[in-house]
């Protein structure tokens, strides 16, 4: 069976989250591309970065409270899923850019695949990767995924 597999990079700014309607507005733009040019018959996941919303609870009132940087790089990511047994793959996606007026988040996001060994180099096990830390990027990838048995059905 084959899955389409999305990591969504989206670069936004203060104003994307003005308003609920503009945030809204900017995610079903990005979920569009992120499916654009696939095969909808297969299955689909599009994995948005988890921190995504968070911003909607503080502008615009205190986020100029707020400052500090992040910086994620896949290898920190990758390495957790090498050698599992239940693991077969792995989607990071990150926010990038200006969050806060003195605050700019940067990623790479990836999909990776589980080499079967603990000690493979992170490079090894990459799928796709977005290209540029700071810009927006959609990344995807068609995978087969291993069937595997669990007393006798197949699952996945």
């Amino acid at each position: 069976m084959q899955i389409h597999l999305v990591a969504v990079q989206p670069k936004l700014a203060l104003r994307d989250f003005a308003r609920l309607e503009t945030f809204a507005a900017r995610m079903e733009a990005l979920l569009e591309r992120a499916v654009e040019g696939l095969d909808r018959s297969a299955p689909t996941l599009v994995v948005l970065p988890e921190d995504l919303g968070l911003y909607l609870g503080f502008v615009p009132y205190h986020w100029r409270a707020v400052s500090g940087d992040f910086v994620p790089h896949p290898e920190d990511f990758v390495s957790l899923i090498q050698g599992r047994e239940s693991i077969q793959y792995g989607v990071g996606a990150f926010l990038v850019g200006e969050v806060f007026e003195d605050m700019r988040a940067e990623g790479l996001s990836f999909i990776a695949r589980n080499t079967g060994d603990p000690e493979a180099p992170w490079q090894d096990a990459i799928v796709a990767r977005a290209e540029q830390p700071f810009e927006e990027a959609i990344v995807r990838a068609t995978v087969d995924l291993a069937e595997r048995s669990t007393g006798g059905s197949a699952a996945y």
